[in-house]
């Protein structure tokens, strides 16, 4: 594409097509009106020309970045079932009181009191004897869980994601029920619960900001020896619509602060071993004891690299010097 001039007996117009960065489109037009050009003109207006096409390009690149993902199929179809589900008005309003007063409950700093209510309303709305989150680490290469029913893990439970159907439910965003998992998944997660498994229901929960899934939520042992149906899957999903943004930013808020600790614990053991630098033994059982608080182990050894054997040897053992005649090569 080129300029086009436009002549007339006492000025010019120039029409400069504004090209996309594959050059094969215009995407806006320049008109300039002025007079007869000179050859430093048309220098000019080529610069123009670059300068106005590199601008539109950022333009539309923002103007890209700031759309909304588009809804994911899971959540695009929730949302239409959701709509074509034969139920009443009054229905459709008791369901939006009751999610609306779960939302106003949402107020703690800590997740796991957040997802004890979450869970809690899943296991009312869906009639289950038990329910948890499974949540999808950060590296989307396990699946943790905090809590189960109504109680909060003294330590969580972690699997590999791609332990048995879990992993696909994260890939594919598709739930699954009992009958899609193996007996041998299906005894883990009893042993996980603690009580035989008749029933489940296992739902993906994408994130409205990414379009990935940050969570699996799973309903076991519908009451009366039920299976779960369309509408226990759709409850679910309708729940994660509204609470799914306050559990990841109080997730995300939780692991700012543990960081926080962790750095302000990191620069303590710095600045109290810089305080024994003129004495190796001191110092070594100064790290020894500030690496068994950082990682609440009972015991703790220190090995140094004897560069001459080229053999560890335990300089102190259990916050105590180790004599060289006590000494342990490796």
């Amino acid at each position: 594409m080129t300029w086009r001039n436009v002549i007339t007996e006492t000025s010019q117009t120039v029409v400069i097509p504004l090209l996309n960065q594959e050059r094969d489109k215009a995407i806006t037009v320049l008109l300039v009106g002025c007079n007869p050009l000179s050859d430093q003109d048309e220098l000019h207006l080529n610069m123009l020309e670059k300068h106005a096409s590199v601008a539109c390009a950022r333009v539309q690149a923002i103007h890209k970045s700031h759309q909304k993902p588009p809804l994911s199929p899971s959540l695009l179809q929730s949302h239409n079932a959701l709509l074509h589900l034969s139920v009443s008005d009054q229905d459709y309003s008791e369901l939006d009181r009751n999610i609306l007063q779960l939302c106003g409950e949402l107020f703690d700093l800590d997740a796991a009191s957040l997802q004890l209510k979450v869970i809690n309303y899943l296991q009312e709305k869906t009639q289950s004897q038990c329910s948890c989150l499974l949540l999808v680490s950060e590296d989307n290469h396990q699946l943790f869980c905090q809590v189960v029913g109504d109680k909060v893990l003294e330590e969580e439970i972690s699997f590999p994601l791609m332990f048995g159907r879990f992993g696909q439910v994260v890939e594919k965003k598709k739930s699954i029920t009992l009958q899609d998992i193996s007996a041998e998944e299906r005894r883990q997660l009893s042993s996980m619960l603690g009580c035989d498994i008749s029933s489940m229901l296992c739902v993906p929960v994408v994130s409205r900001a990414t379009g990935q899934v940050v969570a699996l939520a799973c309903a076991f042992n519908k009451q009366n020896g039920q299976r779960h149906t369309e509408a226990d899957e759709h409850a679910i999903q309708h729940c994660f619509c509204y609470t799914s943004t306050v559990l990841t930013s109080t997730l995300a808020f939780q692991k700012e602060q543990k960081l926080k600790v962790d750095c302000q614990a990191l620069l303590q053991v710095a600045k109290n071993l810089f305080t024994h630098l003129d004495d190796v033994s001191v110092l070594l059982q100064e790290i020894v004891a500030e690496a068994r608080n950082l990682s609440d182990a009972e015991i703790c050894s220190v090995f140094l690299l004897d560069r001459v054997s080229h053999e560890l040897v335990a300089k102190v053992f259990d916050g105590g010097v180790v004599s060289d005649e006590e000494r342990e090569h490796t």
